[in-house]
């Protein structure tokens, strides 16, 4: 059945991540996280959280956002798929399984507002529907969409599930000799939509179960929806009787997104972070999704969570960094290694980086020491701070006062260029 809610694995991994940073973050930042946070879903390995769009902008300044999608990769080596909901926006809902968010090309014009139809026309006239396109069209976008608007009048019996997962449903039934109870349940639902039907070519007996719970479904005039990668002259595979059933019902044809239309989604799924973008970033990232634009909020998290201020996703050759190689360097530096590379270079020593000493020629240094760190070993304000002995504010200042140094001195910011290349260059080496 389809559920709007997170399942009990998904809260549990959230709740564990954050139970974990509870010693990473100071106790206002972890609260911020637990109080302005919701889990969706987990899809895969991936868990998609809301949150809050305000407070993500001290997120991404303090290194939370880096830390939560550390912790999270480390403790059960999943990914993190933040969506943004604004404050007058239930934190509780997916703001994406919406038929009007769905961003149409102008191949596939119209599609929300026959989508919509469908919907509000109640049964026994809603007929069947088969949704087919090719890869990346949208169609488990638009499934998924209307599985959410159904389940508000019947939150119990909408069925959604791709034929992959129907067939691995009949598996279990099979084993716990419980086929007679899924068939059961399988028939009495309100709305059945089965995502990639064409999965199921090779899979006679899960054909067999869908072709009867179809039949029985549409004699009763419940709503079904069923998309394929393929048209059905192309599905040899599959039984005639299933091909007849489903050549029957009304075809919506999806195209490809165009160049332009990905540009679109990705900016639209951008403009809910407090960032700012570009075009040309804009389409580097479209370029990258390709037609597998299901990854977007995973890679802007991503991205996100490596960025150290809200003008970072402006940009290009950030973006392509980390597009490239997942994060903003190519190799996790040492932060020891970092703190002796700054004590050498300036002529103090290790010991007095992390003293109380405030000398101009302690103090720059130390700052310096501080930027490095959080640029290139991914640690938070906090972490840097226990690092040197410090509040995480000291470490917020030091890194605020050295980026802008940099953005003001070009001597200075080639010095700074310069420890960043040797760092990155020791580290490769082992070294």
């Amino acid at each position: 059945m389809f559920s709007s809610g997170p399942t009990p694995d998904a809260v549990a991994s959230w709740g564990s991540t954050l139970d974990a940073l509870t010693e990473r973050l100071s106790q206002r930042a972890w609260r911020s996280l637990r109080d302005h946070s919701r889990c969706l879903e987990l899809t895969g390995s991936t868990l998609r959280v809301a949150a809050r769009s305000d407070e993500l902008r001290a997120w991404i300044r303090a290194g939370h956002l880096s830390a939560v999608v550390s912790e999270l990769t480390r403790g059960g080596g999943r990914k993190l798929a933040i969506v943004p909901v604004p404050a007058a926006e239930d934190l509780g809902w997916d703001p994406y399984l919406e038929i009007d968010s769905f961003v149409a090309s102008p191949a596939n014009a119209g599609i929300r507002r026959r989508l919509r139809e469908f919907v509000a026309i109640p049964p026994p006239n809603a007929g069947c529907l088969l949704i087919h396109g090719p890869g990346g069209s949208g169609k488990t976008y638009l499934l998924r969409a209307l599985a959410a608007e159904l389940s508000r009048s019947h939150p119990d019996r909408v069925w959604l599930a791709d034929g992959a997962a129907l067939s691995l449903g009949l598996v279990d039934a099979i084993r716990n000799d419980g086929v007679a109870e899924f068939e059961r349940r399988l028939r009495a639902a309100s709305a059945l939509l089965i995502d990639d039907v064409d999965r199921l070519e090779d899979r006679p007996a899960t054909q067999k179960l869908l072709l009867g719970a179809l039949r029985d479904l549409a004699q009763r005039g419940a709503r079904i929806v069923l998309s394929s990668g393929r048209s059905v002259e192309d599905l040899s595979g599959l039984d005639a009787g299933l091909r007849a059933l489903m050549d029957s019902g009304e075809r919506i044809p999806l195209g490809a997104p165009e160049w332009e239309t990905r540009v679109a989604i990705v900016l639209d799924h951008v403009e809910r972070w407090p960032v700012e973008t570009t075009l040309e970033t804009a389409s580097l990232l479209a370029g990258h999704l390709r037609s597998d634009l299901a990854r977007i909020d995973e890679t802007l998290t991503s991205l996100m969570a490596q960025c150290t201020s809200s003008a970072e996703l402006r940009d290009p050759d950030f973006v392509r960094q980390v597009l490239k190689t997942g994060s903003r360097r190519d190799v996790r530096v040492n932060a020891n290694r970092v703190i002796s590379l700054v004590a050498r270079h300036f002529d103090v020593r290790i010991k007095s980086l992390r003293s109380a000493n405030r000398s101009a020629r302690i103090t720059v240094p130390r700052q310096i020491a501080m930027y490095l760190v959080r640029r290139l070993c991914g640690l938070s304000y906090p972490e840097i701070g226990r690092l040197f002995g410090r509040h995480h504010t000291t470490a917020l200042h030091s890194f605020r006062r050295i980026r802008g140094r940099i953005d003001q001195h070009e001597a200075f910011r080639a010095t700074i260029a310069l420890l960043e290349k040797e760092l990155l260059q020791s580290s490769e080496r082992g070294r």
